[in-house]
């Protein structure tokens, strides 16, 4: 069961995962807020990224498929979007 809480900023920034015997598996803390205002106060979506990424490429290297090799590669392409999202807002806040 996910559930969202935390709504410092508006949106959900926790987000927990409990699973069998609502035995907590998971929980993420979201940046709330730009970082250049609060500073850093939890993972933003990159983070999330590469932590999956890493998990990922270790079954990879052990159990090698094309499924594998798709899901990374689409993570890293959601990467380079995230980044390019970022640096245009820059760019914005920058020329504003």
């Amino acid at each position: 069961m996910l559930e969202w809480s935390d709504k410092s900023d508006g949106f959900p920034c926790r987000v927990k995962y409990y699973g069998k015997d609502e035995e907590l598996w998971m929980d993420i803390k979201f940046q709330a807020n730009p970082v250049k205002e609060v500073g850093k106060n939890g993972m933003c979506m990159l983070d999330v990224l590469d932590s999956m990424i890493k998990r990922l490429n270790d079954f990879d290297s052990k159990w090698p498929c094309k499924e594998n090799a798709m899901a990374i590669s689409y993570m890293e392409e959601a990467k380079r979007w995230l980044k390019t999202k970022r640096e245009r807002r820059i760019q914005e806040r920058v020329n504003a």
